[in-house]
């Protein structure tokens, strides 16, 4: 028993990673739902067979009653109705997953796949369908048996499928409404981000980082992204006596076979600590919500990517998942990230974990939107006004800097030939006012001067 828990323990975030995708998986539900409506249609059955005297149907007023052929007939319309229900929703489904990955971005699916609303309007479908059936078959002619109860609550559920089903529509048609899309994207997203996995793992250390003329670098096994470290593995590998370990991966990044996933720099580098830290790093072939901070942003860069694409050519998507991008830059900015440096209880420096940072962030984000849709007025001059209001907010001279250089990149490559006299001024405006948020130093030169020597 001992040895199982060991093994339990060792593998938990393994684990966890596996209940988290049953989670979200299409058939859990509705084959809970199954389960119950089975148990209950044989349970009402048999109750109604043995413990119930049919005589005391007869002053039953409030109860649906029929002979054994009224009950087949009935039975049968309502499992055959619900069927075609089913049929119907799972086409529903099907439709907005596609129309959302082709519209937005396919990495929507799973959010769509694992939408628990769904899941038990389809589990209450195929359960009224399984426990219709399973009623259908206890009516008996000769000798003549109808559990009346039963038939009845098949009654009551044809009526909760109804309601069911007009509510699955509905959440369908708000479910792909690119508002509700982006908002499921940015909360999810903060939740991740608002508190570091490593802030959870010993101390931060202030101290200085010695990390030694050799160190054991630990490979990959196989390839895959990042999904999620396991921090109970970590904490067991710094109670090791002198262990200090650099990671140089963090989650959500992808990682080939045989590339370096961490360095012990001090310790004993025997196979133990190799095994224990491979099983730090949960692989798999797409990245999770958990502790991936970048997977927002991402998703977030492509919705604007492809709403500013030729094909589809809606700003206005573009200008939505850009806020969303800019409000999720905000709370980057005004969390607190933690030492990415972390300690045991004596502070010794024990593990050395890769961070976020707001550069790599905005080359991943704000470029590539700004690249699509420089030639674009709407995005550009919401760009200039974003990046003035994210270097209002911030407390740092660093970041405000950063957002400043970003500033006069696009005022440098920002296309004014396609557009008029009174959008580039409106422009040169929201230039000059996040200019003096920014707090730059040299000015810059109207926009609508170099459009005026490019009128022949």
């Amino acid at each position: 028993m001992s040895n199982v828990l060991e093994w339990l323990t060792q593998r938990r975030v393994m684990i966890v990673d596996f209940l988290l995708k049953l989670r979200s998986s299409l058939w859990l539900r509705p084959m809970c739902w199954l389960f119950f409506f089975t148990v209950l249609a044989i349970a009402l059955t048999l109750l109604e067979a043995v413990y119930i005297d049919p005589v005391i149907w007869e002053d039953t007023y409030f109860l649906w009653r029929s002979q054994a052929e009224g009950a087949r007939t009935m039975l049968g319309a309502i499992a055959g109705a619900i069927l075609t229900v089913v049929s119907l929703a799972f086409s529903l489904m099907m439709v907005v997953v596609i129309q959302t990955a082709n519209a937005y971005t396919p990495r929507l699916l799973r959010q769509y796949i694992g939408d628990t609303h769904n899941h038990h309007v389809l589990g209450l479908l195929t359960g009224s369908f399984a426990y219709s059936i399973l009623v259908l078959r206890a009516v008996r002619s000769e000798p003549e048996f109808v559990p009346h109860i039963a038939v009845n609550v098949a009654l009551v559920l044809s009526t909760v499928c109804i309601i069911a089903l007009i509510s699955f529509i509905h959440h369908v048609a708000r479910s792909i409404e690119v508002g509700n899309i982006i908002k499921l994207i940015e909360d999810n997203t903060w939740s991740s981000l608002a508190k570091p996995h490593y802030q959870n793992i010993g101390q931060g250390y202030e101290g200085e980082v010695e990390r030694g003329d050799y160190g054991m670098n630990i490979r990959a096994n196989h390839s895959g992204y990042i999904r999620v470290l396991d921090t109970s593995s970590l904490e067991t590998l710094m109670e090791r006596e002198g262990f200090m370990m650099e990671l140089h991966y963090t989650v959500g990044e992808h990682v080939m076979e045989g590339a370096v996933l961490a360095t012990v720099w001090r310790g004993d580098a025997d196979e133990g600590v190799r095994s224990q830290v491979h099983e730090v790093f949960v692989l798999g072939k797409e990245r999770a919500w958990s502790q991936d901070t970048r997977y927002g942003f991402h998703q977030l860069t492509d919705i604007a990517l492809r709403a500013l694409s030729p094909g589809i050519n809606d700003p206005t998507t573009a200008i939505m998942a850009f806020n969303a991008v800019s409000n999720l830059f905000g709370k980057f900015m005004a969390r607190d990230p933690g030492c990415a440096y972390r300690a045991d209880e004596r502070n010794n420096l024990c593990l050395i974990f890769p961070q976020d940072d707001l550069r790599r962030l905005i080359n991943e984000s704000i470029w590539p939107i700004f690249d699509y849709g420089r030639g674009d007025f709407q995005m550009v001059l919401r760009l200039v006004q974003v990046l003035g209001e994210l270097g209002e907010q911030t407390f740092r001279e660093d970041e405000r800097a950063l957002f400043g250089d970003v500033l006069s990149s696009v005022y440098e490559r920002v296309e004014v030939d396609r557009w008029s006299m009174m959008q580039v001024k409106s422009l040169d405006e929201n230039l000059e006012r996040a200019h003096r948020r920014l707090r730059l130093e040299h000015p810059l030169k109207p926009l609508r001067l170099r459009l005026a020597r490019s009128i022949p």
